[in-house]
Protein backbone atom coordinates (compact mmCIF):
# COMPACT_ATOMS: atom_id res chain seq x y z
CA UNK A 1 0.00 0.00 0.00
CA UNK A 2 2.93 2.36 0.78
CA UNK A 3 4.71 1.45 -2.63
CA UNK A 4 0.99 2.26 -4.38
CA UNK A 5 0.58 5.60 -2.38
CA UNK A 6 4.31 6.59 -3.04
CA UNK A 7 4.13 6.04 -6.76
CA UNK A 8 0.21 7.74 -7.07
CA UNK A 9 1.20 10.49 -5.61
CA UNK A 10 5.04 10.86 -7.25
CA UNK A 11 2.95 10.25 -10.69
CA UNK A 12 0.86 12.64 -10.28
CA UNK A 13 4.07 14.89 -8.94
CA UNK A 14 5.90 14.55 -11.67
CA UNK A 15 2.72 15.25 -14.43
CA UNK A 16 3.05 18.47 -12.97
CA UNK A 17 6.70 19.35 -12.73
CA UNK A 18 6.58 17.73 -16.79
CA UNK A 19 4.35 19.91 -17.65
CA UNK A 20 5.45 23.12 -16.03
CA UNK A 21 9.35 22.40 -17.57
CA UNK A 22 8.55 21.35 -21.13
CA UNK A 23 6.15 24.30 -21.36
CA UNK A 24 9.84 26.35 -20.60
CA UNK A 25 11.42 24.22 -23.05
CA UNK A 26 9.39 24.99 -26.14
CA UNK A 27 8.21 28.71 -25.39
CA UNK A 28 11.56 29.78 -25.56
CA UNK A 29 12.18 28.55 -29.08
CA UNK A 30 8.93 30.08 -30.00
CA UNK A 31 9.73 33.30 -28.46
CA UNK A 32 13.02 33.26 -30.67
CA UNK A 33 11.21 32.28 -33.89
CA UNK A 34 12.47 28.90 -34.40
CA UNK A 35 9.29 27.03 -34.16
CA UNK A 36 5.52 28.68 -35.15
CA UNK A 37 2.93 27.46 -32.26
CA UNK A 38 2.18 23.76 -33.78
CA UNK A 39 5.82 23.34 -33.64
CA UNK A 40 5.63 24.12 -29.70
CA UNK A 41 3.24 22.17 -29.01
CA UNK A 42 4.70 18.95 -30.66
CA UNK A 43 7.76 20.06 -29.04
CA UNK A 44 6.48 20.52 -25.41
CA UNK A 45 5.19 16.84 -26.06
CA UNK A 46 8.42 15.44 -27.05
CA UNK A 47 10.07 17.59 -24.46
CA UNK A 48 8.22 15.61 -21.74
CA UNK A 49 10.22 12.81 -22.09
CA UNK A 50 14.02 14.59 -21.22
CA UNK A 51 12.58 16.73 -18.19
CA UNK A 52 11.50 13.13 -16.44
CA UNK A 53 15.41 12.90 -15.83
CA UNK A 54 14.93 16.46 -13.41
CA UNK A 55 11.38 15.69 -12.48
CA UNK A 56 11.44 12.07 -11.11
CA UNK A 57 13.39 12.86 -8.20
CA UNK A 58 11.88 15.67 -6.73
CA UNK A 59 8.31 13.90 -7.59
CA UNK A 60 9.60 10.63 -6.00
CA UNK A 61 10.48 12.47 -2.99
CA UNK A 62 7.30 14.25 -2.70
CA UNK A 63 5.49 11.08 -2.96
CA UNK A 64 7.28 9.06 -0.59
CA UNK A 65 6.82 12.13 2.29
CA UNK A 66 3.36 12.72 1.39
CA UNK A 67 2.55 9.14 1.85
CA UNK A 68 4.70 7.91 4.87
CA UNK A 69 3.61 10.91 6.66
CA UNK A 70 0.09 10.10 6.47
CA UNK A 71 0.98 6.33 7.59
CA UNK A 72 3.38 7.55 10.29
CA UNK A 73 0.49 10.39 10.99
CA UNK A 74 -2.14 8.26 11.55
CA UNK A 75 -0.07 5.39 13.45
CA UNK A 76 -0.01 3.03 11.54
CA UNK A 77 3.45 2.70 11.48
CA UNK A 78 3.49 2.80 15.37
CA UNK A 79 1.47 -0.12 15.19
CA UNK A 80 3.21 -1.96 12.94
CA UNK A 81 6.28 -1.58 14.82
CA UNK A 82 4.49 -2.69 17.72
CA UNK A 83 3.71 -5.44 15.96
CA UNK A 84 8.16 -6.50 15.95
CA UNK A 85 7.95 -5.29 12.30
CA UNK A 86 11.42 -3.02 12.30
CA UNK A 87 12.18 0.28 10.61
CA UNK A 88 13.79 -0.89 7.84
CA UNK A 89 11.17 -3.22 6.85
CA UNK A 90 8.94 -0.39 6.71
CA UNK A 91 11.27 1.54 4.30
CA UNK A 92 11.21 -1.44 2.06
CA UNK A 93 8.60 0.13 0.30
CA UNK A 94 10.14 2.97 -0.67
CA UNK A 95 13.10 1.37 -1.59
CA UNK A 96 11.80 -0.60 -4.20
CA UNK A 97 9.93 2.26 -5.80
CA UNK A 98 13.53 4.34 -5.36
CA UNK A 99 15.16 1.26 -7.01
CA UNK A 100 12.20 1.25 -10.11
CA UNK A 101 13.16 4.90 -10.53
CA UNK A 102 16.37 4.06 -10.87
CA UNK A 103 16.41 1.67 -13.56
CA UNK A 104 13.90 3.30 -15.26
CA UNK A 105 15.99 7.10 -15.46
CA UNK A 106 19.19 4.81 -16.65
CA UNK A 107 16.47 3.40 -19.76
CA UNK A 108 15.82 6.49 -19.77
CA UNK A 109 18.82 8.48 -20.29
CA UNK A 110 20.26 5.60 -22.59
CA UNK A 111 17.96 5.19 -25.18
CA UNK A 112 14.77 7.40 -24.80
CA UNK A 113 15.83 10.41 -23.76
CA UNK A 114 18.77 11.33 -26.64
CA UNK A 115 16.31 10.01 -29.38
CA UNK A 116 13.72 12.28 -28.23
CA UNK A 117 15.84 15.12 -28.20
CA UNK A 118 16.82 14.13 -31.73
CA UNK A 119 13.69 14.99 -32.35
CA UNK A 120 12.94 18.09 -30.80
CA UNK A 121 15.92 19.16 -32.52
CA UNK A 122 15.02 18.15 -36.06
CA UNK A 123 11.41 20.13 -35.44
CA UNK A 124 13.75 22.91 -34.03
CA UNK A 125 16.20 23.06 -36.83
CA UNK A 126 14.29 20.89 -39.53
CA UNK A 127 13.41 23.78 -41.70
CA UNK A 128 17.72 24.43 -42.17
CA UNK A 129 16.48 27.40 -44.55
CA UNK A 130 14.00 29.44 -42.63
CA UNK A 131 16.21 28.86 -39.52
CA UNK A 132 19.06 30.77 -41.39
CA UNK A 133 16.55 33.23 -43.18
CA UNK A 134 15.55 34.08 -39.25
CA UNK A 135 19.32 34.46 -37.68
CA UNK A 136 20.22 36.95 -40.80
CA UNK A 137 16.61 38.91 -40.18
CA UNK A 138 17.89 39.37 -36.29
CA UNK A 139 21.57 40.60 -38.02
CA UNK A 140 23.48 37.82 -37.06
CA UNK A 141 25.45 35.96 -38.80
CA UNK A 142 25.54 31.91 -39.85
CA UNK A 143 28.16 29.08 -39.70
CA UNK A 144 28.44 27.26 -43.14
CA UNK A 145 31.08 24.67 -42.25
CA UNK A 146 34.35 26.51 -41.89
CA UNK A 147 32.69 29.70 -43.20
CA UNK A 148 31.08 32.82 -41.30
CA UNK A 149 29.08 34.74 -42.99
CA UNK A 150 27.13 37.54 -42.75
CA UNK A 151 24.49 39.21 -45.08
CA UNK A 152 22.46 41.78 -45.60
CA UNK A 153 19.05 39.86 -47.01
CA UNK A 154 18.67 36.21 -47.75
CA UNK A 155 15.92 34.84 -50.39
CA UNK A 156 14.48 31.34 -50.63
CA UNK A 157 14.03 30.31 -54.27
CA UNK A 158 12.92 26.52 -52.99
CA UNK A 159 13.87 23.00 -54.17
CA UNK A 160 16.08 22.56 -57.75
CA UNK A 161 17.73 19.73 -59.42
CA UNK A 162 19.39 17.52 -57.27
CA UNK A 163 19.34 20.38 -54.88
CA UNK A 164 16.28 19.96 -51.50
CA UNK A 165 16.49 23.62 -50.86
CA UNK A 166 17.95 26.80 -53.03
CA UNK A 167 18.50 29.95 -51.88
CA UNK A 168 20.46 33.48 -52.31
CA UNK A 169 22.15 35.79 -50.03
CA UNK A 170 23.19 39.44 -50.28
CA UNK A 171 25.86 42.27 -49.10
CA UNK A 172 27.92 39.02 -48.08
CA UNK A 173 30.77 39.42 -45.87
CA UNK A 174 31.91 35.41 -45.16
CA UNK A 175 35.32 35.47 -43.02
CA UNK A 176 37.52 31.88 -42.60
CA UNK A 177 37.84 30.29 -39.40
CA UNK A 178 39.10 26.55 -41.05
CA UNK A 179 42.39 26.99 -41.69
CA UNK A 180 43.62 27.88 -38.67
CA UNK A 181 46.20 25.20 -38.56
CA UNK A 182 48.76 27.54 -40.09
CA UNK A 183 47.21 30.56 -38.60
CA UNK A 184 45.81 31.73 -41.59
CA UNK A 185 42.55 33.05 -42.00
CA UNK A 186 40.90 35.16 -45.10
CA UNK A 187 37.87 36.96 -45.74
CA UNK A 188 35.08 37.48 -48.69
CA UNK A 189 33.23 40.28 -49.66
CA UNK A 190 30.42 39.76 -52.18
CA UNK A 191 27.54 40.99 -53.97
CA UNK A 192 26.05 37.94 -54.08
CA UNK A 193 26.02 34.29 -52.88
CA UNK A 194 23.97 31.26 -54.28
CA UNK A 195 23.68 28.27 -51.87
CA UNK A 196 22.03 24.84 -52.87
CA UNK A 197 21.82 22.33 -49.58
CA UNK A 198 21.70 18.86 -50.46
CA UNK A 199 20.85 15.61 -48.77
CA UNK A 200 24.28 13.35 -49.12
CA UNK A 201 25.54 10.49 -47.56
CA UNK A 202 28.40 11.15 -45.49
CA UNK A 203 30.66 8.21 -43.01
CA UNK A 204 28.43 7.85 -40.51
CA UNK A 205 24.75 7.86 -42.28
CA UNK A 206 22.83 10.77 -43.66
CA UNK A 207 23.77 14.48 -43.65
CA UNK A 208 23.33 17.94 -45.24
CA UNK A 209 25.96 19.43 -47.08
CA UNK A 210 25.83 23.12 -48.79
CA UNK A 211 27.29 24.34 -52.06
CA UNK A 212 28.23 27.97 -52.46
CA UNK A 213 28.85 30.51 -55.30
CA UNK A 214 30.27 33.40 -54.75
CA UNK A 215 29.86 36.43 -57.53
CA UNK A 216 31.40 39.53 -57.75
CA UNK A 217 33.91 39.01 -55.14
CA UNK A 218 36.62 41.11 -53.48
CA UNK A 219 39.08 39.91 -50.56
CA UNK A 220 41.87 37.82 -49.04
CA UNK A 221 41.86 34.25 -49.33
CA UNK A 222 44.34 31.66 -48.41
CA UNK A 223 45.76 30.43 -51.30
CA UNK A 224 44.01 31.98 -53.78
CA UNK A 225 44.07 35.16 -55.93
CA UNK A 226 39.87 36.75 -55.87
CA UNK A 227 39.73 40.01 -57.10
CA UNK A 228 36.88 40.27 -59.73
CA UNK A 229 36.29 36.77 -59.83
CA UNK A 230 33.42 34.07 -58.89
CA UNK A 231 33.73 30.54 -57.32
CA UNK A 232 32.07 27.52 -56.36
CA UNK A 233 33.52 26.23 -53.38
CA UNK A 234 32.94 22.47 -52.36
CA UNK A 235 30.26 20.87 -50.99
CA UNK A 236 30.74 21.63 -47.25
CA UNK A 237 29.32 19.53 -44.44
CA UNK A 238 26.55 21.45 -42.19
CA UNK A 239 26.97 20.29 -38.78
CA UNK A 240 23.86 18.78 -36.85
CA UNK A 241 23.40 19.82 -32.99
CA UNK A 242 22.52 16.61 -32.08
CA UNK A 243 25.94 14.92 -33.52
CA UNK A 244 27.92 17.99 -32.25
CA UNK A 245 26.22 17.54 -28.52
CA UNK A 246 27.16 14.45 -26.20
CA UNK A 247 23.80 14.88 -24.25
CA UNK A 248 22.27 13.46 -27.85
CA UNK A 249 23.90 10.19 -27.58
CA UNK A 250 23.60 7.25 -25.92
CA UNK A 251 25.97 5.27 -23.48
CA UNK A 252 27.46 3.17 -26.58
CA UNK A 253 28.02 6.03 -28.34
CA UNK A 254 29.31 8.21 -26.12
CA UNK A 255 31.81 5.14 -25.58
CA UNK A 256 32.48 4.75 -29.35
CA UNK A 257 32.64 8.91 -29.72
CA UNK A 258 35.34 8.68 -26.60
CA UNK A 259 37.85 5.91 -28.80
CA UNK A 260 37.01 7.72 -31.92
CA UNK A 261 36.51 11.44 -31.15
CA UNK A 262 37.15 12.12 -35.07
CA UNK A 263 33.23 10.90 -35.37
CA UNK A 264 32.34 14.86 -33.75
CA UNK A 265 32.80 16.63 -36.81
CA UNK A 266 34.44 19.55 -34.48
CA UNK A 267 37.15 17.55 -34.21
CA UNK A 268 37.35 15.83 -37.50
CA UNK A 269 37.63 19.32 -39.01
CA UNK A 270 40.80 19.72 -36.64
CA UNK A 271 42.23 16.15 -37.07
CA UNK A 272 42.21 17.01 -41.18
CA UNK A 273 44.16 20.04 -40.30
CA UNK A 274 46.72 18.40 -38.91
CA UNK A 275 46.75 15.97 -40.88
CA UNK A 276 47.21 18.47 -43.78
CA UNK A 277 50.06 20.39 -42.07
CA UNK A 278 52.08 16.79 -41.36
CA UNK A 279 51.18 16.61 -45.30
CA UNK A 280 52.90 19.60 -46.27
CA UNK A 281 55.75 19.15 -43.65
CA UNK A 282 56.45 15.42 -45.43
CA UNK A 283 56.01 17.18 -48.74
CA UNK A 284 58.71 20.22 -48.11
CA UNK A 285 61.06 17.27 -46.83
CA UNK A 286 60.53 15.18 -49.82
CA UNK A 287 61.32 17.99 -52.06
CA UNK A 288 64.44 18.99 -49.96
CA UNK A 289 65.95 15.83 -49.93
CA UNK A 290 65.11 15.06 -53.69
CA UNK A 291 66.65 18.06 -54.37
CA UNK A 292 70.09 17.46 -52.24
CA UNK A 293 70.37 13.82 -53.29
CA UNK A 294 69.48 14.53 -57.32
CA UNK A 295 69.77 17.83 -57.65
CA UNK A 296 65.78 17.74 -59.23
CA UNK A 297 62.60 16.98 -58.06
CA UNK A 298 59.63 15.34 -59.87
CA UNK A 299 55.95 16.81 -59.74
CA UNK A 300 52.62 16.03 -61.18
CA UNK A 301 49.31 17.87 -61.80
CA UNK A 302 46.10 16.89 -62.28
CA UNK A 303 45.53 15.92 -65.74
CA UNK A 304 48.47 13.81 -65.98
CA UNK A 305 51.36 16.93 -66.81
CA UNK A 306 54.91 16.47 -65.30
CA UNK A 307 56.52 19.16 -64.13
CA UNK A 308 60.57 18.75 -62.79
CA UNK A 309 62.23 21.20 -61.56
CA UNK A 310 66.42 21.42 -61.04
CA UNK A 311 67.76 23.22 -58.18
CA UNK A 312 69.74 22.47 -55.23
CA UNK A 313 67.73 22.93 -52.18
CA UNK A 314 64.88 24.84 -50.54
CA UNK A 315 65.35 27.49 -47.61
CA UNK A 316 62.51 29.72 -45.77
CA UNK A 317 61.97 33.28 -45.53
CA UNK A 318 59.49 34.61 -43.78
CA UNK A 319 56.11 32.02 -44.09
CA UNK A 320 57.73 31.76 -48.13
CA UNK A 321 59.68 28.73 -49.64
CA UNK A 322 62.61 30.08 -52.20
CA UNK A 323 64.40 27.18 -54.01
CA UNK A 324 68.68 27.91 -54.43
CA UNK A 325 70.03 27.98 -57.50
CA UNK A 326 71.71 24.52 -59.09
CA UNK A 327 75.10 23.46 -57.77
CA UNK A 328 77.14 24.05 -60.66
CA UNK A 329 75.19 27.87 -61.16
CA UNK A 330 73.09 29.40 -63.88
CA UNK A 331 68.70 29.80 -63.53
CA UNK A 332 66.49 27.44 -61.84
CA UNK A 333 64.66 25.17 -64.78
CA UNK A 334 61.41 23.61 -65.10
CA UNK A 335 60.97 21.08 -67.31
CA UNK A 336 56.86 20.58 -68.17
CA UNK A 337 55.80 17.95 -69.73
CA UNK A 338 51.88 16.99 -70.84
CA UNK A 339 51.63 13.36 -71.60
CA UNK A 340 51.40 12.95 -75.89
CA UNK A 341 52.95 16.43 -76.03
CA UNK A 342 55.77 18.25 -76.27
CA UNK A 343 57.72 19.57 -73.21
CA UNK A 344 58.89 22.91 -72.86
CA UNK A 345 61.35 24.63 -70.68
CA UNK A 346 61.07 27.60 -68.26
CA UNK A 347 64.07 29.16 -66.51
CA UNK A 348 64.35 31.82 -63.93
CA UNK A 349 66.60 32.86 -60.87
CA UNK A 350 63.29 34.06 -58.79
CA UNK A 351 61.56 30.58 -57.82
CA UNK A 352 59.06 30.49 -54.89
CA UNK A 353 57.17 27.43 -53.56
CA UNK A 354 54.03 27.75 -51.99
CA UNK A 355 52.34 25.24 -49.87
CA UNK A 356 48.47 25.54 -51.04
CA UNK A 357 45.52 25.69 -48.26
CA UNK A 358 43.44 22.62 -47.41
CA UNK A 359 40.27 23.47 -49.86
CA UNK A 360 36.84 23.96 -47.11
CA UNK A 361 34.71 20.43 -46.77
CA UNK A 362 37.07 18.23 -48.80
CA UNK A 363 35.99 14.52 -48.86
CA UNK A 364 39.35 12.46 -49.09
CA UNK A 365 40.20 11.13 -45.53
CA UNK A 366 43.47 12.51 -44.63
CA UNK A 367 43.83 15.47 -47.12
CA UNK A 368 46.94 15.36 -48.94
CA UNK A 369 49.28 18.80 -49.44
CA UNK A 370 49.97 20.28 -52.34
CA UNK A 371 52.25 23.00 -53.88
CA UNK A 372 52.52 25.94 -56.36
CA UNK A 373 55.15 27.21 -58.09
CA UNK A 374 55.71 31.19 -58.42
CA UNK A 375 58.73 31.78 -61.00
CA UNK A 376 59.46 35.36 -61.74
CA UNK A 377 60.87 37.13 -64.65
CA UNK A 378 60.40 33.23 -66.42
CA UNK A 379 62.10 32.64 -69.71
CA UNK A 380 59.95 30.11 -71.79
CA UNK A 381 61.44 27.71 -74.33
CA UNK A 382 60.17 25.94 -76.44
CA UNK A 383 62.00 24.28 -79.63
CA UNK A 384 58.53 23.53 -81.44
CA UNK A 385 57.58 27.09 -81.01
CA UNK A 386 58.43 29.67 -83.88
CA UNK A 387 58.78 32.44 -81.42
CA UNK A 388 61.88 30.37 -79.99
CA UNK A 389 61.78 32.06 -76.18
CA UNK A 390 59.70 35.00 -74.48
CA UNK A 391 59.87 36.06 -70.76
CA UNK A 392 56.86 37.21 -68.68
CA UNK A 393 56.89 38.86 -65.25
CA UNK A 394 55.27 35.48 -63.50
CA UNK A 395 54.55 32.17 -64.24
CA UNK A 396 52.19 30.30 -61.58
CA UNK A 397 52.17 26.37 -61.96
CA UNK A 398 49.52 24.90 -58.96
CA UNK A 399 48.26 21.95 -58.05
CA UNK A 400 51.59 20.28 -57.55
CA UNK A 401 52.20 16.98 -55.85
CA UNK A 402 55.42 15.11 -55.46
CA UNK A 403 55.39 12.21 -58.31
CA UNK A 404 55.62 8.88 -57.07
CA UNK A 405 53.45 9.83 -53.42
CA UNK A 406 49.61 8.71 -52.30
CA UNK A 407 47.67 11.29 -52.52
CA UNK A 408 45.24 9.82 -49.99
CA UNK A 409 45.80 7.36 -47.35
CA UNK A 410 43.37 4.03 -47.02
CA UNK A 411 41.53 5.21 -44.59
CA UNK A 412 41.04 8.54 -41.50
CA UNK A 413 44.41 8.45 -39.45
CA UNK A 414 43.05 8.14 -35.71
CA UNK A 415 43.18 11.12 -33.34
CA UNK A 416 46.22 9.77 -31.17
CA UNK A 417 48.23 8.31 -33.97
CA UNK A 418 48.31 12.16 -35.83
CA UNK A 419 49.31 13.48 -32.83
CA UNK A 420 51.95 10.83 -32.06
CA UNK A 421 53.32 11.43 -35.35
CA UNK A 422 53.27 15.22 -34.55
CA UNK A 423 55.62 15.08 -31.47
CA UNK A 424 57.78 13.16 -33.48
CA UNK A 425 58.22 15.72 -35.88
CA UNK A 426 58.76 18.56 -33.29
CA UNK A 427 60.79 16.39 -30.60
CA UNK A 428 64.41 18.20 -31.24
CA UNK A 429 64.04 18.10 -35.37
CA UNK A 430 64.67 21.68 -35.42
CA UNK A 431 62.34 21.55 -38.83
CA UNK A 432 61.21 24.93 -39.86
CA UNK A 433 57.56 23.91 -39.91
CA UNK A 434 57.64 23.24 -35.99
CA UNK A 435 55.56 25.99 -35.40
CA UNK A 436 52.49 25.42 -37.40
CA UNK A 437 52.56 21.48 -36.40
CA UNK A 438 52.81 22.13 -32.72
CA UNK A 439 49.65 25.26 -33.22
CA UNK A 440 47.83 22.77 -34.84
CA UNK A 441 48.34 19.32 -32.96
CA UNK A 442 47.95 21.62 -29.51
CA UNK A 443 44.72 22.81 -30.78
CA UNK A 444 43.33 19.04 -31.59
CA UNK A 445 44.68 17.43 -28.38
CA UNK A 446 42.64 20.13 -26.10
CA UNK A 447 39.48 19.97 -28.54
CA UNK A 448 39.87 16.54 -27.43
CA UNK A 449 40.14 16.33 -23.98
CA UNK A 450 37.72 18.61 -23.87
CA UNK A 451 35.52 16.25 -25.98
CA UNK A 452 36.47 13.66 -23.59
CA UNK A 453 35.80 15.29 -20.47
CA UNK A 454 32.83 16.13 -21.27
CA UNK A 455 31.52 12.74 -22.41
CA UNK A 456 33.17 11.52 -18.78
CA UNK A 457 30.94 13.97 -17.18
CA UNK A 458 27.70 13.48 -19.22
CA UNK A 459 27.76 9.64 -18.48
CA UNK A 460 28.54 10.13 -14.64
CA UNK A 461 25.73 13.36 -14.92
CA UNK A 462 23.03 10.32 -15.82
CA UNK A 463 24.26 7.86 -13.18
CA UNK A 464 23.87 10.56 -10.47
CA UNK A 465 20.55 11.71 -11.47
CA UNK A 466 19.43 7.90 -11.75
CA UNK A 467 20.97 6.98 -7.85
CA UNK A 468 19.43 10.92 -6.48
CA UNK A 469 15.70 9.19 -7.97
CA UNK A 470 16.98 6.43 -5.31
CA UNK A 471 17.90 9.04 -2.68
CA UNK A 472 15.52 11.58 -2.37
CA UNK A 473 12.50 8.68 -2.20
CA UNK A 474 14.25 7.21 0.50
CA UNK A 475 15.10 10.76 2.37
CA UNK A 476 11.26 11.66 2.10
CA UNK A 477 10.50 8.34 4.02
CA UNK A 478 12.76 8.43 6.60
CA UNK A 479 12.18 12.57 7.42
CA UNK A 480 8.22 11.74 7.27
CA UNK A 481 7.88 9.08 9.68
CA UNK A 482 10.43 11.08 11.84
CA UNK A 483 8.31 14.25 12.08
CA UNK A 484 5.18 12.28 11.89
CA UNK A 485 3.46 15.31 14.66
CA UNK A 486 4.43 18.29 12.46
CA UNK A 487 2.62 19.41 9.15
CA UNK A 488 2.80 17.84 5.40
CA UNK A 489 4.08 20.94 4.24
CA UNK A 490 7.25 21.67 6.81
CA UNK A 491 8.24 18.13 6.43
CA UNK A 492 8.43 18.03 3.31
CA UNK A 493 10.55 21.30 2.92
CA UNK A 494 12.80 19.43 5.39
CA UNK A 495 13.46 16.74 2.50
CA UNK A 496 13.39 19.23 -0.50
CA UNK A 497 16.09 21.20 0.38
CA UNK A 498 18.33 18.60 0.76
CA UNK A 499 17.13 17.03 -2.46
CA UNK A 500 17.45 20.40 -4.52
CA UNK A 501 21.15 20.79 -2.47
CA UNK A 502 22.02 17.83 -4.17
CA UNK A 503 21.05 18.11 -7.66
CA UNK A 504 22.56 21.06 -8.05
CA UNK A 505 25.42 19.79 -6.81
CA UNK A 506 24.82 17.12 -9.91
CA UNK A 507 24.72 20.25 -12.40
CA UNK A 508 26.95 22.03 -11.09
CA UNK A 509 29.68 19.09 -11.09
CA UNK A 510 28.76 18.58 -13.98
CA UNK A 511 30.11 21.30 -15.59
CA UNK A 512 32.77 21.48 -13.46
CA UNK A 513 34.24 18.09 -14.22
CA UNK A 514 33.65 19.84 -18.13
CA UNK A 515 35.65 22.38 -17.52
CA UNK A 516 38.27 20.93 -15.63
CA UNK A 517 38.11 17.27 -15.05
CA UNK A 518 38.11 14.62 -12.53
CA UNK A 519 37.75 17.39 -9.55
CA UNK A 520 34.43 18.42 -10.87
CA UNK A 521 33.59 14.71 -10.50
CA UNK A 522 34.23 14.79 -6.45
CA UNK A 523 31.77 18.10 -6.88
CA UNK A 524 28.80 15.90 -8.65
CA UNK A 525 29.13 12.52 -6.66
CA UNK A 526 29.79 14.71 -2.87
CA UNK A 527 25.83 16.46 -3.11
CA UNK A 528 25.09 12.08 -3.26
CA UNK A 529 27.21 11.13 -0.74
CA UNK A 530 26.11 14.26 1.18
CA UNK A 531 22.25 13.43 0.89
CA UNK A 532 23.21 9.95 1.87
CA UNK A 533 24.71 10.75 5.27
CA UNK A 534 22.06 13.08 5.42
CA UNK A 535 19.26 10.14 5.02
CA UNK A 536 21.39 7.83 7.00
CA UNK A 537 21.36 10.60 9.95
CA UNK A 538 17.84 11.16 10.06
CA UNK A 539 17.29 7.10 9.93
CA UNK A 540 19.68 6.59 13.13
CA UNK A 541 17.43 9.53 15.16
CA UNK A 542 14.01 7.24 13.83
CA UNK A 543 15.54 4.76 15.64
CA UNK A 544 16.13 5.69 18.65
CA UNK A 545 12.86 6.90 18.73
Amino acid sequence: MLAVDTLRLGGLTALALVVVIAFGASVKHLAEGAIDLWGAVLVMLLAAVPMLQYALPFAGGFGATLAYHRFAGENEATAAMSGGISHRSLLVPAGVVGLGLLVVLIGLSDRAIPAFLRKMEAIVVGDISGVLQRTIERGESIELGPLLIHADRMTIVGPGAAAFDRFHLEGVLALATGDGAEGRQGYIVADRVNVWLFDDEGPDGPITTAQLEFRDVAGNWPGRSIENQGFFTERIPLPRTFREDPKYMSFSELRRLSDEPRLMPAIEQQRRALAHVLAQHALIEGVRARLRAEGSCAFTRPGGERVVVRASGLERIGADWRLTPPIEGGPISVVRAQAGLSSFTQTSDDVWLDLEAMQPGGTSPDPAASASLLLRNAITVDDTSPVGSRTRPEVAVASLSIAGSAADTPGPTPVETLLARARAETSGSGSEMDAEIRAASQKLARRTEKLRREIKSKMNERAAYSAASLLTVLTGAVVAMRRKNAMPLPVYLWSFFPALACVITIGAGQDFAQRYGDPGLALLWGGLLALASYTGTEYVKLRRH
